[in-house]
Formats: structure tokens, sequence, C-alpha cells
């Protein structure tokens, strides 16, 4: 939320602006993970071969994203595809809203 007008703010953050320094580490999963979503969207089954990535468990990964983004007014959403392969993708909060 911004704090001088209080309204949501609808812009992408950098990665930087999203994991600032300290906080979250360059190389974290979570950071990597975004930016790999902000090129665009991400399987399941990506997540789990994609040498940049290589996650076990993708589920946390999504969740600590989905509390990051929300004050900007973005979520993660996932799509069934077939035989268990979900996609993520960047959307903003009133479009996933109208798409569930």
């Amino acid at each position: 939320m911004d704090n001088q007008t209080g309204f949501l703010k609808f812009d992408l953050p950098t990665p930087a602006e999203l994991f600032p320094k300290g906080r979250r580490s360059k190389k974290s999963q979570d950071r990597r993970l975004y930016e790999q979503l902000l090129i665009g969207p991400v399987t399941n089954v990506q997540m789990r071969d994609n040498p940049e990535l290589r996650f076990l468990s993708h589920t946390r990964r999504i969740a600590t994203l989905r509390e990051l983004l929300e004050p900007y007014g973005w979520t993660v959403v996932g799509h069934d595809l077939i035989g268990g392969i979900v996609e993520y993708r960047l959307e903003k909060i009133q479009q996933a809203r109208a798409a569930a």
C-alpha cells in the first residue's frame, strides 16, 4: 500500500523492491521464482526441473510471493493444465477474482 495515498500500487515491483537487501538473498528461491514469473508463466514441472529453480516443493514459494505481492495489487494464479501440471502466472488481483 502507498503510505502517502493509502491506495494499492498496481505496478509490478522490481525484484530489488520486493526483496530488499538484507531481507532476502539475491539467490533466494522466492526471488528466483519471481524473476521467472516476470518473464512469463511457469509450470510446477518447470519449477522442479529447471536448473535455475529446482524446487522440491513450490507451494511455499507461491504462498510467500502472494503475500509479498498483495500490497501491490498483484497475485500468483495457478491454472490446471493436464495430468497434474499447473501453470502459474502473475495477475492483477481484480483480474484473478473475476476469473475465479
